[in-house]
């Protein structure tokens, strides 16, 4: 499935059950619960709250980092081989990490 495809149909879904929350919860505030049926009026609105959550999450929340982090290393991969040096630079002696810690004296 092409990516912009799928990111479209992702983002219709998260509407039309944005839209569903917000006129079942606006419905259940103007109109109150009804004398009968009240139970599955609730219960869609949970699992329809429970959806939003996610869905608010996924868009604004560690899942868009994640997406945007994707697209840079697809971006990095798409664009070709790193060139990489061919020797590495030379570190002078005194420069140069000791191999050993120096013994801890006490006092």
């Amino acid at each position: 499935m092409d990516t912009a495809k799928f990111y479209s149909m992702q983002g219709a879904i998260a509407i039309i059950v944005t839209i569903g929350f917000l006129f079942i919860l606006y419905h259940l505030l103007t109109n109150g619960l009804p004398a009968q049926g009240s139970e599955p009026m609730l219960i869609m609105l949970g699992s329809l709250g429970t959806a939003w959550t996610g869905i608010t999450g996924y868009y604004f929340g560690s899942s868009m980092g994640s997406r945007a982090k994707s697209d840079v290393i697809n971006t990095i991969v798409s664009s070709g081989p790193a060139v990489a040096p061919s020797s590495p630079t030379p570190v002078s002696p005194d420069k140069a990490a000791p191999a050993v810690a120096p013994p801890v004296q006490n006092p």
